[in-house]
């Protein structure tokens, strides 16, 4: 049981907390300092264990990452009459795409709804993306591409089991929404 309480232990902090309370109820004397050791080691460690990712939200995130590569090819490729304003919108476009992945590979469960209503609403922008592109096969495809890509990430974000949460959510959250609203406030 000892082993389980030196500083080079590898087991999760569960068990060595359980581990800590068998040998304290079978009558093993802790000094003040080896407690405190101890202790700290379980909470350092618990600590690390409350901020585990589901592995889908990454894998998620780095798909939404790619319409965003796509996006920015399709900036250098643009057929001639393309508006300047569009450019704008484009990059902006772009880099809120990127934030907003970064945000799904943090874990947050509610960025599906968020993409769910961006890729409805980015249905008229394809329709008039089309247009513009004077049915240039290269853009088509690049665009369609985009739109199968996103529909797959959100279709993993569902595959996240629903009574999955970690733990410490709802503190990340406002860690994190409170630093994106500082960003903005700064940028703006």
């Amino acid at each position: 049981m000892e082993k389980y309480l030196v500083p080079e232990s590898r087991y999760v902090a569960t068990a060595m907390r359980y581990a800590y309370e068998i040998l304290k109820e079978r009558g093993k004397v802790f000094s003040e300092d080896e407690e405190k050791r101890v202790l700290s080691m379980i909470e350092n460690l618990e600590e690390k264990e409350a901020y585990y990712i589901h592995p889908d939200y990454k894998e998620a995130a780095m798909y939404f990452c790619i319409p965003g590569v796509i996006g920015i090819i399709l900036l250098f490729v643009r057929p001639e009459g393309y508006a300047a304003d569009n450019f704008i919108l484009d990059i902006l476009s772009i880099a809120v795409q990127l934030i907003l992945a970064w945000f799904t590979s943090r874990g947050f469960h509610f960025m599906k709804y968020i993409w769910i209503i961006l890729l409805i609403t980015s249905i008229p922008s394809l329709i008039s993306g089309i247009n513009q592109t004077n049915f240039n096969l290269i853009h088509i495809v690049l665009l369609l591409g985009q739109i199968a890509i996103q529909v797959w990430a959100i279709i993993i974000l569902f595959k996240i089991p629903k009574n999955y949460k970690p733990l410490n959510e709802e503190s990340k959250t406002i860690k994190y929404v409170f630093n994106l609203g500082f960003f903005l406030g700064l940028a703006g």
